[in-house]
This record gives C-alpha cells, structure tokens and sequence, in this order.
C-alpha cells in the first residue's frame, strides 16, 4: 500500500499503489536541461527505502537510492504520517521492546513472499523475534530473554531457524535489531536463508537433533543456494563477506572431520 504522498488521506494499494506513486514522480520531472531529463535519475532502475508505519505494516516505497527500511510515526498534531524529518528513524535506530517486537515480526512479514516463505507453515503464521536485555559480568552474559512467538535469542547468529517449532527468528539486543537488517535485500537474503526454498526449514526438516557436522553440511548446500540468487548481488558488502565466510568456515569443519 502507498500513502499519497501530498499526506491525503487517500491510500492505494497493489498495482493502484504503484500507478499512484509513479504519477506523483511524473509530476516532479522537471529540468531546466534542454534533454528534459527526470530529477530522479534512473527511476525505475534504482533501488527505493521501504517505509513502515508504527505498526510495521507497509505503506510505500520512496524515491531515494538506497535499500533501507524506514519506520514512519503519525503526527500528533495533524494525524498525518512522516509530516516532519523526526518522525521517521531507519530500523537500526528503532528503540525495540517486548512491547513492540510484533512491529519487527510485521516488517519481517511483508518480505515473506520474496524471500519464499509461506507464513503459513511457521508457527503463528508469523516471524519470530527474540530479544535479549543483557550486559556482562565477569565474562559472563548475564540478563533477560524475551520472546514473541516463541523467538529464540542467539548472540552469535543473524537469524535463527527451528524445525521443532517452526520458527524463524530475528535477533533484538539491548534494543537494537541486527545492523544488517536494515537493508531489505540483506533483510529477504537472511530470510531465505533460515526459511526460504533451500533453508534450514526445508532442508531436512525432520532432523530435528542435527549433529554439528551434518548441520555443517545444510549450511554449505543453503550457502551455495544462497549466493547464486541474483538477490544476494544486491546485499551489501558487509552482508555477502559474512556470508562468504561463514560458508567457509562451514566447508572446512565438514570436510575436516567428516569420515573418509
């Protein structure tokens, strides 16, 4: 759905949605050049930020050049949405709670499709989110886990799936979620990654109890599924080196102590 952008009331959604918001760009594409070139150079070809309202539910996709996903909050003055620039905050700056995780789980959500999640088939029919409040204590992390939907909170992943419980889990600590959430293709690659066509979830899904070795070996064949989407080119650098090492790490720890 996209919110019009003059901040009306009126609201499109579907194709209407996309219609609506390349009429409103037609009308910005003046140009002093004689070529009579579109301030919004490369519309069409470029990526856009995702917005969101508080809610977590999708509203319109922007002009900009960038992937981020923004979360917009309603005036309370005038009701309408993102009338003021601090009225908008990128996801890796939204403050999460156990009282408003639902909002992440939303987002997550509407990039299902993309990521070749059924909702349907995860536990809730719903994204899982698990957030931890912690800090460290003699070496120690010492705190409290929360979860929505049955979320589970791992340190040392970017997301976490579960064949017992059908779910698949995004991380929140000390309020933040994972930085690299904040770009959607990031955001749909992960996904993919833990409940996608070749994930964690389909990948066999009854092997509940997956010894350390054979888990070494899914991962190395949803990895190298994982990297051949033409998706992950469009990750960003950070996302595909954590991504490029952790499948090396997987493949020699397989290869290193798997029987010959």
């Amino acid at each position: 759905m996209v919110i019009d952008p003059d901040g009306n009331d009126i609201s499109y959604s579907g194709e209407a949605a996309q219609q609506a918001f390349k009429a409103y760009v037609a009308t910005m594409s003046t140009s002093t050049e004689t070529s009579g070139g579109n301030i919004f150079t490369g519309f069409g070809s470029n990526p856009f930020d995702d917005h969101f309202n508080q809610f977590g539910q999708f509203l319109y996709t922007d002009n900009k050049r960038t992937n981020n996903i923004v979360i917009d909050f309603q005036n309370p003055i005038t009701g309408k949405l993102n009338t003021a620039p601090w009225l908008s905050v990128e996801l890796k700056d939204y403050i999460f709670n156990k009282d408003n995780a639902f909002v992440l789980a939303n987002i997550a959500n509407h990039y299902a499709e993309e990521a070749g999640i059924n909702l349907l088939s995860l536990k809730g029919n719903s994204m899982s989110v698990g957030i931890a409040d912690y800090h460290f204590d003699a070496g120690k992390m010492v705190g409290k886990i929360f979860r929505f939907n049955g979320g589970e909170y791992n340190p040392d992943a970017l997301m976490q799936a579960n064949k017992g419980s059908k779910t698949v889990s995004l991380m929140v600590g000390n309020g933040k979620a994972h930085p690299y959430y904040n770009d959607k293709n990031n955001m749909i690659s992960a996904l993919s990654h833990e409940g996608g066509k070749i994930s964690h979830l389909t990948v066999n899904p009854d092997d509940i109890n997956i010894s350390k070795l054979d888990l070494a070996k899914e991962h190395i064949k949803i990895y190298e599924y994982q990297m051949a989407s033409p998706l992950f080119k469009k990750t960003t650098p950070e996302f595909q080196k954590l991504m490029k090492k952790n499948y090396n790490d997987d493949k020699w720890y397989y290869n290193t102590y798997r029987a010959k």
